[in-house]
């Protein structure tokens, strides 16, 4: 299963980075054809029908998934965090969405200018952030139709649902416990309270995100009244910054000393595999989701 994963893993990037080569090709400037002028090909005008399919691919690809729930493996002794549907959704949507805010950026938004100063590279980046998106959107859809499958995974990453404390005050201990500020520590489930706020905000900012991007596409083909056009525009616009301060934030305290085992299980390294912390690790961190997992004859 690992070797499949990595092999699946190498071929979206291969495709991926092929994608973008096609979209540095399309992009040089041509005869149009009509005796006037030259232009690039952009991805946009003229294969805008592609996001709505790349939505119904990921919704496709979620229903023939097969989930492995958590479980504790006393032997080997490591506990499945992730399974690897899990961490391909995870990275389908993650890798993509990088790409789209950092594209989106360089091509302006709000009181950021365009940063490329002529039509052939502005035509590139718009190439790049089609890629992207069409690639993003195939992760979003296949995670939304895990989730419709299986409730109980995302009720794991929702606060307050089944009796669980309060995420502000829960993260606030973590951080404060972890900078040798208090001796107070917290017990939290598999996610805890900041790592539920912190997927919020991410749903939060992807859904205006994908409606609004959504809006931009049909709006190549339909015309749509201007007040509309210039809402939705802002919309993008103001979930692309704050998806971009999300990501900085988020990326260097997946690094830290004290989630780093997550981070290898995510990336493939964890104990015996992809998907796995150490025991020991699971115990100290999250003891309670490990009581809850023995409650439940989740051991082998």
């Amino acid at each position: 299963m690992r070797r499949r994963g990595l092999l699946l893993l190498f071929v979206l990037l291969a495709v991926f980075g092929a994608a973008i080569g096609v979209g540095y090709y399309a992009a040089q400037l041509r005869p149009t054809g009509r005796g006037v002028g030259e232009a690039p090909y952009l991805f946009f005008d003229h294969l805008s029908w592609m996001p709505f399919v790349a939505a119904f691919v990921g919704i496709i690809l979620s229903s023939m998934t097969r989930r492995v729930a958590c479980y504790i493996d006393r032997e080997g002794e490591r506990v499945l965090r992730m399974d690897f549907a899990g961490r391909l959704g995870h990275w389908l949507l993650a890798l993509p969405c990088i790409v789209v805010m950092f594209s989106g950026l360089a091509l302006g938004v709000f009181f950021i200018p365009r940063l490329t100063p002529d039509g052939q590279a502005t035509a590139f980046l718009f190439n790049i952030h089609f890629v992207a998106v069409v690639f993003m959107l195939v992760g979003f859809f296949y995670l939304l139709g895990n989730w419709a499958l299986s409730p109980r995974r995302l009720s794991a990453f929702i606060p307050f649902v089944g009796g669980k404390s309060n995420p502000i005050s829960e993260g606030l201990i973590f951080y404060l416990h972890r900078a040798g500020l208090t001796k107070r520590t917290v017990h939290p489930e598999k996610f805890e309270g900041s790592e539920q706020l912190a997927f919020l905000m991410a749903m939060g900012c992807l859904f205006p995100l994908v409606i609004s991007g959504f809006f931009k596409v049909a709006a190549r083909f339909y015309e749509f009244p201007v007040v509309l056009s210039h809402f939705m525009n802002l919309t993008h616009d103001f979930f692309t910054l704050l998806m971009v301060f999300y990501l900085i934030m988020h990326v260097p305290l997946v690094l830290t000393p004290w989630m780093f085992p997550c981070f290898k299980a995510m990336v493939g390294m964890g104990k015996g595999g992809g998907g796995y912390v150490p025991l020991d690790f699971a115990k100290r961190e999250n003891p309670d989701w490990i009581k809850h997992l023995e409650a439940e004859g989740k051991v082998k």
